[in-house]
């Protein structure tokens, strides 16, 4: 099991080739490389995927990576600004990201499904929704020989609370799944979400199981607010989801969606920060393990 972290908080701060750096030196196996600003003028790094030279920034990156013994375990696909947004702007950017997954050997990206209004009255209706815009993806997939992830999902009702969206409940994660084909999809458990929505994560952990759960996003939140901080920062039982991966037998990554805890450290102190998370990972790895 690979120890990752997500490389967008870094991106935030860092060129491509020092985050990368930076989580090599503190340990990390592999690191996600994020897509998620790619046509964010603001965001140099994703800038430069939208340049002419995108071809060149990819392979730069992977020389990178494999100087450090590094590789890249997934990535993030570009999401957000509502369903107008996300399925007129961000989805024609996921050739190019598609390319660029396959230039840095990256096997599988998270995609996110399609959120449109409010969920509860529409459940069908969204996960129909997701089942087609996931099915359109397919071409990509076998194009580029890179797999989808799919997340679970929450919104906020009219009081501010968060609720449920696509995929939050097991049995319309399962349903998307099984409704496509498992050589291009798999399913990315995003551990916070699961506990926003009023759920332990153990329950989807194996309510999905071992053939359909093949990657994670590991964060710690305070069952409030979506914190993506680090486990054991949070409220949630790290026991019992170390338990449970390892009852399904979980053969997929570890991997870090921890920008908050990144974001308040200095600069300077980055580095410190990232060796912290990495020893808290492997600790959690080896608990899977045992």
């Amino acid at each position: 099991m690979k120890l990752s972290t997500t490389l967008g908080p870094l991106f935030r701060r860092f060129d491509i080739n020092q985050s990368i750096t930076l989580a090599a030196d503190a340990g990390f196996d592999a690191v996600d490389f994020s897509f998620i600003d790619m046509c964010d003028a603001k965001s140099a790094h994703h800038a430069a995927l939208m340049r002419d030279d995108y071809r060149t920034v990819c392979e730069e990156a992977l020389r990178t990576a494999k100087a450090r013994g590094i590789v890249f375990n997934q990535g993030h696909a570009p999401f957000g600004g509502g369903y107008e947004n996300y399925t007129q702007k961000l989805v024609p950017l996921f050739p190019r990201m598609f390319e660029c997954a396959a230039i840095l050997g990256i096997p599988t990206i998270v995609v996110h499904p399609i959120q449109r209004g409010r969920f509860y009255g529409h459940e069908d209706e969204v996960l129909r929704l997701s089942i087609d815009f996931y099915k359109s993806l397919i071409p990509l997939c076998r194009e580029y020989g890179v797999k989808i992830a799919i997340e679970n999902m929450w919104q906020t009702d009219s009081r501010g609370y968060i609720v449920d969206d696509t995929l939050a409940s097991p049995e319309q994660f399962c349903a998307c799944l099984d409704a496509l084909p498992p050589e291009h999809f798999t399913a990315c458990l995003d551990i916070g979400h699961a506990e926003l929505c009023g759920r332990d994560a153990k329950d989807l952990i194996h309510a999905l199981g071992h053939d359909r759960l093949g990657a994670l996003h590991v964060h710690d939140v305070d069952r409030i607010r979506d914190l993506h901080t680090l486990p054991y920062l949070g409220k949630l039982n790290w026991n019992e989801i170390t338990d449970a991966l390892r009852e399904i037998d979980y053969k997929g990554d570890f991997t870090y969606e921890v920008e908050s805890f990144i974001h308040v450290m200095d600069t300077e102190f980055v580095p410190t920060a990232l060796r912290f998370m990495h020893d808290v990972g492997r600790h959690l790895i080896n608990k899977i393990k045992q």
